[in-house]
């Protein structure tokens, strides 16, 4: 993507095309911020808003706004990502966008949500909830519904939270998403594992697990994984989690993005526990045969083992 970009940045710069030229900076800034090359593509986007804002273009400007904001995020600067998205809100709302209005105002919700700030978090979700019903936007509403849910069951409310992941998921079945079905199941099964319900969280990340093999998608892998080392752990099963761990370890090899927030917090807590209850050398052994095996050697472990439990 980033040669495409490239080349067509200098045909551009040719013909001195100032939208082309924003276009192909912005494809670039893109590309270094999935390598996280943040530093380049914060450079890359602000001299693409500064084309933008010669054309004129508010669209794009507040498109670009919200990529600055969420390179902020990335490097946990929430002060610096709330102010680039309020700059892209106030734009967004005198365009009347209300779909692009919405994303920003749930991307702002999830900001507000990893600093613990829960109530601002539930009202930008209600808000941004209201404006993707407003429009329709049903794959905007699924995806909505996730993260006002984990926010509801960080208040306290998990019957509450349970409709709304019950009800993003049964979007995502309607929609074909499978993706969001996977998503919406991990979310379910997080929060059934948080409960202390492991053998409904087995059985739900299984479920998610199979849908993000069959999709190619190691990333999505990987957190389900990281969700059954925890389980294995909570069972006693340390030397297990230690196995899935490093699995996770090689699932998440080549992939330049974090995890998650509350999965890596997951991750390293898991691991931590596993260290203390292993001994030097059984830690070593059970991670050598978890970060050995290929991931279609570990998925296919877990799902025999899943097969075996149920015939049992």
């Amino acid at each position: 993507a980033a040669e495409v970009f490239t080349n067509a940045l200098a045909i551009y710069q040719s013909i001195d095309n100032t939208w082309g030229i924003a276009e192909s900076k912005n494809g670039l800034a893109a590309a270094a911020h999935h390598w996280r090359q943040l530093d380049r593509a914060i450079s890359l986007y602000n001299e693409g808003l500064d084309h933008f804002k010669r054309l004129g273009n508010e669209h794009h400007i507040a498109k670009t706004l919200n990529n600055l904001a969420t390179i902020a995020h990335d490097r946990d600067d929430y002060q610096e990502a709330m102010r680039l998205y309020d700059q892209s809100l106030e734009v967004t709302r005198g365009l009347k966008d209300i779909r692009t209005s919405a994303d920003t105002l749930n991307n702002q919700a999830i900001v507000a949500e990893e600093q613990g700030d829960i109530d601002r978090a539930a009202e930008l979700y209600r808000q941004s909830l209201s404006m993707l019903r407003y429009v329709g936007d049903r794959h905007g509403i699924a995806y909505s519904l996730l993260g006002s849910g984990i926010v509801a069951e960080a208040h306290g409310d998990p019957a509450g939270a349970a409709r709304q992941y019950d009800e993003s998921l049964a979007i995502f079945q309607e929609l074909g998403a499978q993706s969001g079905v996977a998503e919406a199941l991990k979310t379910i099964a997080d929060s059934a594992r948080k409960r202390g319900d492991l053998e409904r969280a087995d059985q739900i990340y299984r479920q998610a697990l199979v849908i993000w093999r069959d999709g190619h998608d190691d990333e999505g892998v990987a957190l389900i994984l990281i969700g059954l080392a925890a389980i294995a752990l909570a069972q006693g099963r340390a030397d297990r989690a230690a196995a899935l761990s490093g699995a996770v370890a090689t699932a998440l090899e080549g992939f330049p993005s974090p995890l998650p927030p509350a999965d890596g917090a997951v991750h390293t807590e898991t691991l931590a526990a596993v260290q203390a209850a292993l001994s030097d050398a059984d830690y070593a052994t059970a991670w050598a045969e978890g970060s050995s095996a290929t991931l279609d050697e570990v998925v296919n472990d877990v799902l025999a083992a899943s097969i075996a439990a149920d015939s049992g």
